[in-house]
């Protein structure tokens, strides 16, 4: 069944292939659809054999969908931006990480007040790193592609806001 991950990809890139004479599916609307599709597609993996297979159909409908409407590069790269913010919501969602100790143990100060107490979790740290790496980098990206087909270089922008 994972395999059907990579095909649904293939899927995608094989319909852009086809609808990339098309106009259309530009701007950062766009961009956001490409950063839904992906960070749906994303979960759809993520929580694999578990609600992810039926997640799937969704996602991978919703991939194509975009593909079809919006086939160009640029826009693209918000699926990179998706998958980005799914790792920033993963890591958000295990920020209270607590390591335990040698052998599952857990230590406590002297002084602390009775109670339960768990420790474990999955360190949130990796997912942050790469959640802000992948969607700024894809944010960026984007923003220099659009400026790019406008006709516009970095340098240009800023000669045009300083006169």
């Amino acid at each position: 069944m994972i395999g059907l991950y990579p095909l649904v990809l293939v899927a995608v890139v094989i319909v852009m292939a086809r609808s990339r004479g098309r106009a259309g599916g530009r701007g950062w609307r766009w961009f956001a659809t490409w950063t839904a599709a992906g960070a749906l597609f994303t979960f759809s993996l993520l929580s694999g054999f578990s609600i992810g297979l039926f997640i799937l159909p969704f996602a991978a409908g919703g991939l194509i969908f975009v593909g079809a409407r919006s086939p160009h590069l640029a826009e693209s790269l918000g699926f990179v931006a998706g998958v980005g913010a799914l790792a920033l919501v993963v890591a958000a969602g295990n920020r209270d990480y607590t390591p335990c100790g040698p052998h599952g143990e857990l230590s406590l100060p002297p002084d602390a007040a009775p109670g339960s107490v768990s420790c474990g979790g999955g360190d949130p740290t990796p997912w942050l790193v790469a959640g802000v790496i992948l969607f700024g980098a894809a944010l960026l990206a984007y923003a220099l592609a659009a400026r790019l087909r406008r006709g516009q270089t970095p340098a240009q922008d800023r000669h045009r806001s300083v006169t």
